[in-house]
């Protein structure tokens, strides 16, 4: 009997053991069996889910002791030992670019870190006038600020504007190596009132942008840059007061995401419809989601858009 129980002990502690190799992979059965984030991002099949994860080992092997979280699908936020300030990795050109070239996934991730992590060891000089043509808007909603830490005298660590409903306008310094949001304190420096800064703001964005291609059905508009910053189209008050947009009443928008801006007229019952259902789809499914919120404009201004149901 004696040995039978050891022979069943011994069985139970095997499918023990398998059972949490099972779920745990290697880290019962040595660590030497892991593979490294640059085997697992040159396998096909892979997913953005999959990439933000890889990337994010991978700058956290960059780092060191510093936190890296995942805020979003191709969104990282980094947290410096130290430092009340917390930097966002953004990570669409990197994907963008590997998805193109799988061959070439490791180096071009390489890059984007080194990148990412010489701009983060070099601290930028103060801003000043002389940098205000580096100043472009970031359209963001009131669930992304509410996700940000807040620092040690109550503020969030970016200047915020609010522009209508759930959406607000973040200024940030864009030069050809990254793109750093800026706090209150930094453009007090400039000494201009935040509508003079949004003015800036917004014709610096003017002479970024490429030719503007408006496309789609007679009910709804897709307005496309190819820059993957369509949202903060909404700012751009010439486009909205021109002719080349034509819609059925006042002019409704939605944001879903970056790299998407979707337009309508607010008495388009079947155009309001369809656009209600591509931005559900579109906030769900693609990365750098904003809001499913639409906006009417009246009077020069956006303003949530609310739709009178009695009128279907």
């Amino acid at each position: 009997m004696k040995i039978a129980y050891v022979f069943i002990s011994i069985g139970v502690i095997a499918l023990v053991l398998l059972l949490i190799h099972l779920r745990y992979g290697s880290l019962w059965f040595g660590r030497q069996q892991d593979s490294t984030w640059e085997e697992h991002i040159c396998k096909p099949g892979l997913t953005q889910e999959q990439f933000t994860k890889l990337y994010a080992e991978a700058l956290k092997q960059r780092l060191g002791s510093a936190e890296v979280e995942i805020s979003g699908l191709g969104e990282l936020r980094v947290s410096i030992p130290g430092n009340e300030i917390k930097y966002e990795c953004w990570l669409g050109n990197a994907w963008l670019e590997c998805s193109q070239y799988p061959e070439k996934r490791v180096q071009v991730c390489n890059r984007y870190l080194d990148n990412f992590v010489r701009n983060l060891n070099k601290p930028d000089p103060p801003l000043s006038l002389k940098d205000a043509h580096l100043i472009v808007p970031v359209v963001k909603s009131t669930e992304y600020i509410d996700n940000l830490p807040v620092q040690a005298d109550g503020t969030k660590p970016v200047a915020a504007e609010h522009l209508a409903a759930d959406i607000w306008i973040l200024y940030a310094r864009q030069t050809q190596d990254s793109i750093k949001f800026l706090r209150q304190d930094e453009l007090s420096t400039l000494n201009m009132t935040m509508s003079e800064i949004r003015a800036v703001a917004v014709s610096n964005l003017r002479q970024k942008l490429p030719e503007l291609r408006i496309y789609g059905e007679e009910s709804i508009h897709i307005i496309s840059a190819d820059s993957n910053i369509e949202a903060a189209l909404l700012l751009i008050d010439k486009l909205w007061e021109s002719e080349k947009i034509k819609v059925t009443g006042d002019v409704v928008a939605a944001i879903p995401c970056r790299g998407m801006l979707i337009v309508t007229g607010s008495e388009d019952h079947e155009g309001i419809e369809k656009v209600r259902a591509v931005v559900d789809k579109m906030y769900r499914n693609e990365p750098y989601g904003i809001s499913t919120t639409l906006l009417v404009r009246k009077g020069g201004k956006w303003g949530r858009f609310e739709q009178n149901h009695s009128d279907h």
